[in-house]
């Protein structure tokens, strides 16, 4: 025979059964929310460039130096009658008594030849000048492009561009010296991490010579009081 439940026990009961609905809600809830174990992040291993150095050597080279040459010569070859004409005009006026007639027309002629040869000489000089322009955008790419693949040779997953070597500015204006400054946008970094000058091997350019800019002039000290 069961025995009747009283109010007291109903009431455990009824507790009891909603302490195992809420734990079994709880840990549904955590299940749900617990965020899943994250993967360890790839190591990071920075390498240095001194990608301006590298474009100034493969922009020197035989790869782009002959072109720049022809071009030059071409434009100089062409403007070489209208010199040979001024100094002409100038061997005629050197026989000329002051004063002859003959002088204002060397004269207006030597003034026309001159124009035309300013004119020469302006065109050449953007035709090189796009030149130069064009063999820079390329091997800027090319050492980019060189960069990257030789990074992911040696295990780097970035690579930052910065000038390195004596930090000392060499340039004559505020301007140029400002740009020293912003070019060598890593401060300290160890020189084994720094792959300029195993690129510069991998591109064949380890003979190029680039000229070196003359340090900018000192002011003179200034002279002790009396």
């Amino acid at each position: 025979m069961t025995t009747p439940k009283t109010p007291a026990s109903i009431s455990r009961v009824i507790t009891a059964a909603a302490l195992i609905v809420a734990m079994g809600a709880a840990v549904m809830s955590t299940r749900a929310f617990t965020a899943a174990p994250q993967a360890a992040a790839a190591p990071v291993r920075l390498a240095t460039l001194d990608s301006l150095a590298v474009v100034e050597k493969l922009v020197l080279s035989d790869k782009y130096a002959p072109a720049r040459d022809a071009l030059a010569l071409e434009k100089n070859k062409a403007m070489e009658p209208l010199a040979k004409t001024m100094d002409d005009i100038l061997a005629k006026a050197k026989l000329l008594q002051n004063g002859s007639p003959e002088l204002q027309t060397l004269q207006q002629q030597y003034q026309q030849a001159e124009r035309q040869l300013e004119q020469l000489g302006g065109a050449a000089k953007q035709e090189l000048e796009a030149l130069n322009v064009k063999q820079i955008s390329e091997a800027f790419t090319t050492v980019n492009e060189s960069a990257a693949a030789l990074a992911d040779k040696l295990g780097y997953t970035h690579v930052i561009a910065t000038r390195t070597g004596p930090t000392a500015l060499r340039s004559s204006s505020v301007n140029l010296a400002v740009q020293e400054m912003i070019a060598r946008t890593v401060i300290k970094a160890p020189a084994e991490d720094d792959i300029t000058q195993k690129l510069i091997e991998e591109l064949g350019l380890t003979a190029v010579q680039v000229p070196v800019a003359p340090a900018a002039p000192q002011d003179p000290a200034a002279a002790p009081a009396p």
